[in-house]
């Protein structure tokens, strides 16, 4: 498993685009991952604008490590949606080659947590 990117320095609200050409390069192998936090009494909403199913997946964990709760495993299709219980989530990226596939493009932002 290559080692991920941490995230800290979201603000309240704040978002942020992120993609496997930049967060996953493709030599790194076939599982790569990225934690995501922000701060602590926040959430995350991700949203998964583009994938390509004919050689790849995702696997979308709600907390820090892809031992966590999973949320959904997607390729394409709906519910490209997912919303963590708590301030961190975990994306795992699958590919049957290391130069296989076209990756993803994600779009992700922090929330206040509600009282």
């Amino acid at each position: 498993l290559a080692a991920g990117v941490h995230n800290p320095w979201f603000q309240l609200g704040s978002s942020q685009l992120f993609s496997n050409t930049s967060v996953f390069p493709k030599h790194r192998g076939i599982k790569t991952s990225d934690s995501i936090t922000p701060y602590i009494n926040d959430t995350l909403l991700i949203y998964f604008h583009s994938l390509n199913c004919s050689q790849e997946f995702i696997e979308i964990y709600d907390g820090a490590l892809y031992t966590s709760p999973l949320l959904g495993k997607i390729c394409n299709g709906s519910n490209l949606n997912y919303e963590s219980s708590s301030n961190a989530m975990t994306v795992l990226l699958y590919r049957n080659s290391p130069k296989s596939g076209y990756g993803f493009l994600a779009y992700y932002y922090s929330t206040s947590r509600e009282a």
